[in-house]
C-alpha cells in the first residue's frame, strides 16, 4: 500500500532536538530536505525554534519551509510521569495544533509518534501478552493507558483519525516501543521485549511516509522474539520489515 511519495522530500519534524528526533534527523536517507522545530536550539540549519502549541509559529515555519511533503510530530513531554498540565499542553493541544496547521497549509501526511504506553496496562497481566501461548496485542485491542502521558498519546491519537476523516488527512500514528540512545536492549528485561532499535525505526519512519493508508495505528517495535505487540498490519500495510531482535543480544548478568 505504498504511495507515489519518494525520499526526495522535505519533511518538517517537530521535537527535533530530542532522542528520536536525533535519531531521524541523523539518519533519513540523504534525498530527504529535513526542516526541525523544537524548544530548544540546535546546530543544525533549518531548525527554528518555538512552541508547537502556537498556531503563529506553525504557520511561520510551514510558510517558510514550503512546500512541505510530510510532517513527523514527535513534540512532547517524553516523561511517563509527566504533569497533566504538560500533556495537555504540548501533548494534546500541540497534537491539535499540528494536525489543523498540516490541514491549512496542504500538508498531505503526518507521521504521529505515539506510545506503547497506551496500552501499558496489559503489562501488570501475567502472563504477558506474547508469551505463554497467549497471543500478541494488535492494534484494536482496547487501549490501557498506564499513566496520564499515555492518556495524553491516545488522544493524540483520536485527534489524528479525527483529522483524516473529516479533513482528509492521511495520518499514521505509531505507538513507539523503546529507543534507547545507546542503541542497546541488554540493560533491562523489559527492554528485551520494547526495543525499538535506531535502525529499525528509521525503516519504520521511512515506510510510514510512503504509504498509501488515510489512517493506521502500528506499533514500532523490533522483531523481538519475546516482544508483546503484533507487527502483522505493520507489515501488511507499511511493508515494515524489522531486522533487529533484541534476543541477538546477550543479556548483561550481574
Amino acid at each position: 500500500m505504498h504511495s507515489s511519495f519518494s525520499t526526495n522530500k522535505t519533511v518538517l519534524i517537530t521535537g527535533v532536538a530530542g532522542g528520536i528526533g536525533q535519531v531521524l534527523w541523523s539518519g533519513l536517507p540523504d534525498e530527504v530536505t529535513r526542516i526541525g522545530l523544537d524548544l530548544q536550539p540546535t546546530p543544525a540549519a533549518q531548525t527554528y525554534v518555538g512552541n508547537c502549541t502556537d498556531a503563529a509559529v506553525l504557520d511561520r515555519v510551514l510558510t517558510l519551509s514550503a512546500p512541505v511533503d510530510a510532517l513527523v510530530h514527535l513534540a512532547a513531554d517524553p516523561r511517563v510521569e509527566s504533569p497533566w498540565a504538560a500533556v495537555h499542553g504540548t501533548g494534546i493541544e500541540g497534537t491539535r495544533q499540528v494536525l489543523a496547521a498540516a490541514v491549512r497549509h496542504g500538508v498531505p501526511r503526518v507521521v504521529y509518534a505515539s506510545s506503547n504506553h497506551v496500552v501499558g496496562g496489559y503489562e501488570a497481566d501475567d502472563p504477558l501478552p506474547g508469551q505463554n501461548g497467549r497471543p500478541r496485542l494488535t492494534a484494536q485491542a482496547p487501549p490501557r493507558p498506564d499513566s496520564l502521558y499515555a492518556v495524553g498519546k491516545l488522544a493524540g491519537e483520536a485527534l489524528g483519525r479525527f483529522y483524516a476523516e473529516q479533513h482528509g488527512l492521511r495520518v499514521v500514528c505509531l505507538r513507539i516501543g523503546s529507543v534507547r540512545a545507546h542503541d542497546d536492549p541488554t540493560r533491562a528485561d523489559r527492554l528485551r521485549r520494547t526495543w525499538l532499535s535506531h535502525r529499525d525505526l528509521l525503516h519504520l519512519t521511512v515506510c510510514s511516509l510512503r504509504t498509501a493508508v488515510d489512517f493506521g495505528i502500528y506499533y514500532g517495535v523490533s522483531a523481538n522474539t519475546h516482544r508483546m505487540w503484533s507487527l502483522a498490519n505493520a507489515r501488511a500495510d507499511l511493508g515494515y520489515r524489522p531486522v533487529d531482535n533484541a534476543a541477538a543480544h546477550p543479556a548483561e548478568t550481574a
